[in-house]
């Protein structure tokens, strides 16, 4: 039982550290995204672009090797490309 209980922290500390890992990369993300937003602007192109959220989505799948299924992966996508497109359309 004590073996367990230790594989169970052990593991819980591994997805915190990984989930820092994940809130860096997503600011990082985000930042880029803020700055795709000003040069569209700036060259006067539309802020958003379905084709390109297309591409992204479909690049998440073709990287997928699981064991996360591709739907979920893409759920969870698509929710980062509304939390980059709001903040896109926020920061005019």
């Amino acid at each position: 039982m004590k073996k367990l209980k230790n594989e169970l922290t052990n593991n819980r500390k591994k997805i915190d550290l990984i989930d820092r890992e994940l809130i860096k990369i997503l600011n990082k993300r985000y930042g880029f995204s803020l700055v795709i937003s000003q040069i569209k602007r700036e060259m006067r192109l539309p802020l958003l672009t379905k084709k390109r959220e297309v591409e992204i989505l479909a690049n998440v799948v073709k990287n997928n090797n699981g064991p996360l299924p591709d739907i979920e992966l893409r759920n969870i996508f698509k929710n980062i490309l509304i939390q980059s497109r709001k903040a896109s359309l926020k920061n005019k």
